[in-house]
């Protein structure tokens, strides 16, 4: 019988990682077999973090142990094969696709690069000004950071972000029942490859919310933006996520900024103290993309019914370890 425990997610990038540059402990081997099993959101970070391209034709070919050692289409590395479909017995088929990538990714795909761990344990809170202007800031609507509340714990050490209102200082409009947090990153650093246009950015982030009256169910999300330069202050909040619509038709805006491409996620669950729901989205980046604008939101089903409030406050709408990993390799479709 496995006695390791099911690893938490804040532990699923360390172990794809190791994966991936060939550090997997026995120990972790078995615990990243126990995770690809039995949870289904892990299976899909799984993906993307491998070149997805093996077909079932290919897979008849090099599941039989005897040809995971001999096989040229496997490429493999000094890394044996034979304790990965070990490892990963009684997967789906899709599965043993994701170990065969795993074998000989790291002949041609750099190693992934962390560009942001977010879990609020450092981190001064973020501003209530809606979009930020300049990389490196949180910002968006009214939030503070807190320990464990009202029943509900981090999903990652020992804070996490609390949203509190659906609106932020100054802001124009106040019939607000989402709540927003944005973050921008630069990508300016040449060192990063984006110039090459086979950069895929990942990332997740972790919601939980507590039901309010008749709200029983959240909705959470994740929405990237590559853009080729910084917002200016006109295009703060709506003026900038209404600029979506005209991307395809750059030469239509007055603005030096343009949207290159978009990747949207979005989740649906219970609203429980004791859920944590992840999101993962993926974006194929441009060669011309300067920048990263992240964009986490989240709200209740129900909360834009006229009789609610606005802006909707919440009695408990939680955010929590958020990361972005840079991986050289086409995205999937």
């Amino acid at each position: 019988m496995n006695s390791n425990p099911v690893p938490t997610p804040d532990e699923w990038h360390r172990l794809f990682n190791a994966a991936l540059n060939q550090t997997l402990t026995p120990i972790d081997k078995e615990s990243l077999s126990t995770l690809l099993k039995s949870n289904a959101d892990a299976r899909q970070l799984w993906f993307l973090y491998n070149d997805n391209e093996c077909s079932l034709a290919e897979i008849r070919h090099v599941i039989p142990a005897p040809l995971l050692k001999t096989s040229a289409r496997t490429r493999t590395s000094s890394l044996s094969l034979n304790p990965l479909m070990s490892a990963v017995a009684g997967l789906v088929i899709g599965l043993f696709c994701a170990t065969v990538v795993w074998g000989y990714v790291g002949n041609y795909s750099p190693k992934p690069i962390a560009l942001l761990e977010e879990t609020f344990e450092t981190s001064a809170a973020p501003l209530v000004t809606g979009m930020p202007l300049q990389p490196g800031q949180w910002s968006g609507d009214f939030s503070e950071i807190v320990g464990p509340t009202s029943n509900v714990q981090p999903a990652q050490g020992k804070h996490m972000l609390r949203f509190l209102r659906a609106d932020y200082q100054g802001k124009p409009i106040r019939d607000g029942w989402v709540a927003d947090l944005f973050h921008i990153i630069d990508l300016t650093n040449p060192d990063l490859g984006i110039h090459r246009g086979d950069v895929s950015l990942l990332i997740s982030a972790q919601f939980s919310a507590l039901p309010q009256a008749d709200l029983q169910r959240l909705s959470c999300g994740v929405t990237v933006y590559a853009i080729d330069a910084l917002p200016p202050p006109g295009e703060r909040d709506d003026a900038f996520l209404s600029r979506a619509a005209l991307s395809e038709n750059p030469e239509t805006s007055e603005s030096a900024l343009r949207i290159l491409a978009t990747s949207a996620r979005t989740e649906t669950t219970d609203a429980s103290p004791n859920h944590w729901q992840n999101v993962a989205s993926e974006l194929r980046l441009p060669a011309s993309t300067r920048y990263l604008m992240i964009h986490l939101r989240a709200h209740l089903h129900g909360s834009h019914r006229p009789e609610i409030p606005k802006p909707v406050e919440f009695k408990g709408l939680f955010l929590d370890n958020i990361r972005t990993t840079l991986t050289q390799r086409p995205a999937l479709p």
